[in-house]
């Protein structure tokens, strides 16, 4: 493959090929379209409140005011997050930027020295380059930082280590990745998997390699130190009751057990065929499972030993069935039994992009030595992937969503700060029809939010509010009972999971239900509503004025609540 071709020259083909992946973001800037679930709504908002809270080095037990009526320091993250430095000394946007440099360009590199090292070998680094390439231009989440991009990195890290005591180099990757990345999602099932691959090669050797060993605590030493916080959260803060308390409680919708297995399998291979989630996303469909389909005929076709491409699909089944059976009906009776099953959730879908690109890479491998003209199949092969990564790339997937620019509309915010004129400490706000992290990202006191870690106190209080309009969709009740880490003002007149109701739809609610008695005792007094409230009078709401420019996807409506409402 590429015989004529310096690999050099092929290495600058590859970062130029990355670095027009990476070009929207500055030839387009704000203009351009990031992840909104998940990203720009529940991650880059919050991480914004906390660099700008003043309180980056706060006592665990101090409140941050501005999100969901007060949450503890303590919940929003640690000082030791490479993120939140970045969005404190750049601002939100170039630190988005940069964070999406650093996690691709890791990803690149990464994959790279793990398949040329460990998996392919040097004679097919070439090969190596173009899997690592496609497995580059994934649309990685820059909000979950180099916990899925930097997996490989690290496993190559712990190979090198384990097999020879490694290069200092790969002692500071184990060092440094723990501040860009979180152990919750990803790491903390592979410190677990390396421990039984060092009990096992003990086993085997009758000795412990002490050198491995040293690699494992000190990168687990390094996690401790980060998730400091987090770590206090779940073991020693007795006086903070979290909302994680009653996830899945009161979640059962009465299936048959038969109805429920159903379901999970059903689960399972959706997962298998399309990744579970938005930010762990494989693009595994069209190329990488024909190309394993390939692998695993020639494996038993020709009786080739190729344990790590059956290992790999092994884990990654294993993924897809946790996944698919901790979130089913089928585990509801332990999860009331136990709150730690409510309170944490296993993540092992976040290692499934680095599985599938390895077996994706042993599939090419196997094509390419024991097919005939495997070397061009796997570079077509390669080519598709690398398309199929660009054809994903959120300037295409995401182009009819708001941009960044439009999605925050920091003038139009600023625009409603002024004409309400008043401190924005001194009052709270909920939103409607739009994600409440528009109004946090532009400095507003809020009573909503999404969040996965606040008060329970406070989500019992904020449904009061919402409650008239929950009793109206069972669905709607049932997620937010059993979940309620999305605080929203749900409305039953509009689509559920839908909070971008621009301006250009002209939605209208003719029938809102709130408990406005419920919304001044927690010291609410203005709405920001993207659509219009035809019985605004009926829930004790005055429309001050409508807001809306040539740069915002929105039409705001700002409504405010009559403080004569309150029943003395």
């Amino acid at each position: 493959m590429f015989e004529n071709i310096e690999f050099k020259t092929l290495n600058k083909i590859a970062l130029f090929i990355l670095a027009l992946y990476l070009s929207p973001l500055f030839i387009l800037g704000q203009a351009g379209h990031f992840g909104i679930h998940d990203g720009l709504a529940g991650k880059h908002d919050t991480l914004k409140v906390l660099s700008d809270s003043g309180e980056i080095f706060g006592d665990h037990n101090t409140t941050i005011p501005a999100m969901l009526n007060g949450v503890p320091r303590s919940s929003m993250g640690s000082e030791y997050d490479s993120m939140l430095w970045l969005m404190y000394f750049l601002g939100p946007f170039p630190a988005l930027v940069v964070a999406k440099i650093i996690i691709h360009s890791v990803a690149f590199f990464g994959m790279h020295r793990l398949l040329v090292n460990h998996f392919l070998g040097k004679e097919m680094k070439t090969l190596s380059l173009g899997v690592a390439l496609a497995f580059s231009v994934l649309p990685h989440y820059a909000h979950f930082g180099l916990s899925v991009a930097a997996q490989p990195l690290v496993l190559d890290s712990f190979m090198t280590i384990r097999r020879s005591g490694g290069r200092w180099t790969s002692w500071l990757v184990l060092v440094l990745v723990p501040f860009f990345s979180a152990l919750y999602y990803s790491f903390l099932y592979i410190l677990i998997f390396m421990g039984l691959v060092l009990g096992y090669d003990a086993f085997r050797n009758n000795k412990l390699n002490w050198k491995f060993l040293g690699a494992i605590v000190s990168m687990s030493m390094v996690f401790l130190l980060v998730e400091y916080r987090n770590i206090f959260m779940m073991l020693f803060n007795v006086d903070f009751i979290s909302v994680r308390e009653e996830f899945s409680v009161g979640a059962s919708q009465n299936h048959s057990i038969s109805y429920s297995i159903y379901r999970a399998i059903k689960s399972i291979l959706h997962g298998f065929v399309y990744s579970q989630h938005d930010v762990n996303l494989s693009l595994q469909t069209f190329v990488i499972i024909p190309s394993a389909v390939i692998g695993l005929f020639i494996v038993f076709d020709r009786k080739i030993r190729e344990p790590r491409f059956l290992l790999a699909l092994f884990f990654i089944i294993l993924s897809c069935t946790v996944y698919a059976v901790v979130r089913s009906d089928l585990m509801l009776p332990l999860k009331e039994l136990f709150v730690g099953l409510r309170k944490f959730n296993i993540y092992l879908i976040f290692m499934e992009p680095m599985l599938w690109f390895l077996v994706f890479a042993l599939s090419l491998k196997l094509m390419v030595k024991n097919a005939k003209r495997g070397a061009t199949i796997a570079l077509f092969l390669v080519s598709l992937q690398i398309l199929y990564g660009f054809f994903n790339h959120s300037e295409i997937q995401k182009s009819r969503k708001p941009s960044y620019e439009e999605f925050f509309s920091v003038a139009l915010f600023k625009e409603i700060e002024n004409f309400i004129g008043r401190p924005k400490s001194e009052y709270r706000v909920v939103s409607i029809g739009l994600h409440p992290g528009i109004s946090l990202y532009n400095g507003f006191y809020t009573l909503d939010g999404y969040f996965t870690n606040f008060s329970l106190a406070h989500k019992k209080a904020f449904r009061k509010i919402i409650a008239p309009e929950l009793e109206k969709n069972e669905q709607i009740r049932r997620d937010y009972d059993a979940w309620g880490a999305r605080c929203y003002v749900f409305v039953e007149e509009l689509e559920y999971g839908n909070w971008l109701y621009t301006k250009h739809k002209n939605q209208v609610v003719h029938q809102l239900g709130l408990n406005m008695d419920a919304f001044l005792e927690l010291g609410g007094e203005y709405v920001f509503s993207a659509v219009e409230v035809k019985n605004h009078k009926e829930n004790q709401m005055v429309l001050l004025k409508t807001f809306e420019d040539s740069v915002s996807a929105w039409k705001i409506f700002l409504y405010r609540v009559e403080i004569k409402s309150i029943k003395s």
